[in-house]
């Protein structure tokens, strides 16, 4: 014991300089390990998106009438859609393509990007005029008239061609926090697959468009 007591009066700087690097060695390792859970957890919740996404595609790609009407009312907006961004992303000019779809099968995209999106501060700021000029006429299409107004006006202030009017993150701000109180997204969810099977025929129809 006296032996490592003198050792340590004398090389006391070794002690203190082996402490400091076990106190970095420990924090390296926490981080490291916290850097690896994440990582884990992004994976296995990419892994369950795309499964997600390949049950979706399969179960709506050829989407008939009776498939509407039994879909779950959550998940047909988005089954949808997807059939159609599929198509999409198969076309050169998709743009072209977009325009080509029929309104209400625009409307519905419009919708479940926003959804995806989740804010109108992210919809807004993220996509082109192709959606934000149709996204207030989606909503006003699947009936929801209290988001109505807010939409209209984001609408305007992002649009590209007007000159009038200036973008306000603050009203963008206090437009999220009403969309949060009405829950808007599971509202859009739902009242959009209401839409969809109330009005099949608009999305059965001119399939060639969608052959995903």
């Amino acid at each position: 014991m006296e032996a490592i007591l003198a050792w340590f009066k004398e090389y006391w700087m070794y002690a203190v300089v082996l402490v400091i690097v076990c106190i970095i060695a420990g924090f390296i390792f926490k981080k490291a390990a916290a850097a690896y859970k994440a990582h884990q957890k992004s994976f296995h919740e990419q892994e369950a998106t795309m499964r997600r996404l390949r049950a979706l595609k399969d179960r709506y790609h050829d989407l008939t009438a009776e498939i509407i009407a039994d879909a779950p009312a959550g998940e047909l907006l988005e089954g949808v859609a997807l059939r159609d961004q599929i198509f999409l992303q198969k076309q050169d000019n998709m743009t072209a393509a977009f325009a080509a779809l029929p309104r209400a099968r625009q409307y519905v995209y419009a919708l479940d990007v926003f959804t995806s999106d989740r804010t109108a501060k992210a919809f807004f700021t993220k996509n082109g005029k192709e959606l934000v000029s149709i996204i207030a006429p989606a909503i006003e299409m699947i009936g929801l008239s209290a988001a109505l107004p807010t939409m209209r006006k984001l609408a305007v202030m992002f649009d590209e061609d007007d000159e009038t009017t200036s973008v306000d993150y603050r009203f963008v701000e206090e437009a999220d926090a009403e969309f949060d109180k009405i829950d808007l997204l599971t509202q859009i969810k739902l009242q959009g697959a209401q839409y969809i099977k109330d009005h099949p025929d608009e999305f059965v129809e001119n399939s060639e468009l969608t052959d995903a």
